[in-house]
């Protein structure tokens, strides 16, 4: 015959015992490296990241501390774009989500990662010319750096100007008639105000 009572401590045992096994993997952590050891992540067996470490010889060392904040941020859980204010508004004017092609850029966090890497590197370019032009010809090349063409270490803090940002949607398509491109930059919330 079938015992409920029994049923139900047993059920207790394997509530009490999953719990147990939660919380000893909540402790335990693994680490996985990449680039050769270049990089090594270490997450808690949870899903948590408990550290991000670059060796600084993989990049320019002015930006390891930058980017280990970066992928630190992952471990928050990101908001929903649907719950982005005006998103709704802003997509109607370039023919809604279903468009075929559709795009979104938060020109606030793109504009707040400028102006952090252009503080903390001074606008400092590590790059080989892309030009060919300029590499065979020297002369043809740009005769100043952008170090000696501003100084960003006077930008002010992106605090003070991030009121000037805000999003930008678009929208692409086609058909026989041929392509249209649609592009929509609210003004931001802040300005309206």
């Amino acid at each position: 015959m079938f015992n409920v009572a029994q049923l139900q401590k047993q059920a207790a045992r394997m509530q009490q015992q999953m719990e147990q096994v939660q919380a000893q993997l909540a402790v335990r952590t693994v680490e996985a490296t990449s680039g050769g050891g270049a990089v090594r992540v270490t997450a808690r067996c949870d899903g948590s990241i408990a550290a991000v470490k670059i060796d600084p010889a993989a990049l320019n060392p002015a930006d390891a501390a930058l980017l280990e904040e970066y992928l630190r941020s992952a471990e928050t859980p990101p908001k929903p774009l649907r719950d982005a204010p005006g998103l709704a508004e802003a997509a109607q004017k370039v023919g809604g989500q279903n468009t075929g092609w559709f795009g979104y850029e938060n020109q606030n966090e793109t504009a707040r990662q400028i102006f952090a890497a252009l503080k903390l590197s001074g606008g400092e370019t590590n790059r080989a010319p892309a030009n060919p032009l300029t590499t065979a010809m020297p002369f043809a090349g740009p005769q100043k750096t952008f170090q000696e063409w501003m100084d960003f270490s006077l930008l002010p803090g992106f605090d003070q100007v991030a009121k000037y940002f805000g999003f930008t949607v678009y929208s692409g398509s086609a058909n026989v008639d041929g392509i249209m491109f649609k592009y929509f930059s609210p003004v931001p919330a802040e300005l309206k105000k």
